[in-house]
């Protein structure tokens, strides 16, 4: 049995969606979760790291840019855990279908 996938990318903005269009068995769809799911844990720690150095300066426009990138990570964040959940329900739907 020959086992393939066809990836479709599409870039909207500054959002990139990615689509599994087909694939034989379910591993595929892990390998993405995984990778989101480290993805997610790095944006977070990005996060917490810029939200720590907006603590610790006394420089307003530091304060100001590490604020600003803080809150910039709450975006990646649900754009991260957007596509996941795309990716756990996809893969719900193929194993439906098999």
């Amino acid at each position: 049995m020959n086992k393939f996938f066809i990836i479709k990318v599409k870039q909207l903005k500054n959002n990139i969606y990615v689509r599994i269009i087909h694939h034989t068995k379910g591993g595929i769809f892990m390998t993405v979760q995984k990778d989101l799911q480290k993805a997610v844990a790095a944006a977070e720690s990005a996060k917490g790291t810029y939200a720590s150095f907006a603590q610790s300066t006394d420089d307003q426009t530091a304060k100001q840019l590490f604020t600003q990138m803080s809150q910039d990570m709450d975006q990646h964040i649900s754009q991260l855990n957007s596509r996941l959940s795309v990716t756990q329900q996809n893969q719900l739907n193929n194993q439906a279908e098999q």
